[in-house]
């Protein structure tokens, strides 16, 4: 069974456009902090975010918004790895507001590579094991 990693923040008055709502770009930054959170709380023999083996780059992002989000609201952020391949992974970002209702979905790809060539490499086991960790399984 995953476990389902959650990270809550309050949206600022800096995250939102002159509606008083957030700017729609802003989820990814919202949702960028709660993965890194995730991923500092993975159990990994090397710094994930500086090492000399591998980076980790985002290949493609997306969000659908269905309620804003205004300054001051609290945002819940459940975090889920929706795929997982021997190079890449996808995670997935549900938004809640205090009510639990759905505001945003969101999804970023990310790929492994080799942090000198940039070409696409195998993902360590220690890696591997702690993102399974948050794998979505259906059931």
């Amino acid at each position: 069974m995953s476990e389902m990693f959650s990270y809550k923040t309050k949206l600022r008055f800096s995250q939102c456009d002159p509606a008083g709502i957030m700017f729609y770009a802003r989820i990814f930054e919202l949702c960028h902090a709660a993965y890194e959170e995730l991923v500092d709380g993975m159990q990994i023999d090397d710094d994930f975010w500086s090492n000399d083996i591998y980076a980790v780059p985002i290949t493609k992002s997306e969000a659908q918004y269905f309620k804003p989000l205004r300054r001051g609201d609290e945002v819940h952020i459940a975090v889920t790895v929706e795929a997982l391949t021997d190079t890449s992974y996808d995670v997935r970002y549900e938004c809640k507001d205090v009510s639990g209702a759905v505001c945003v979905m969101a999804k970023t790809s990310h790929v492994i590579v080799d942090r000198k060539t940039f070409k696409r490499q195998s993902m360590k086991d220690d890696v591997r094991a702690a993102l399974s960790k948050h794998l979505e399984t259906s059931g």
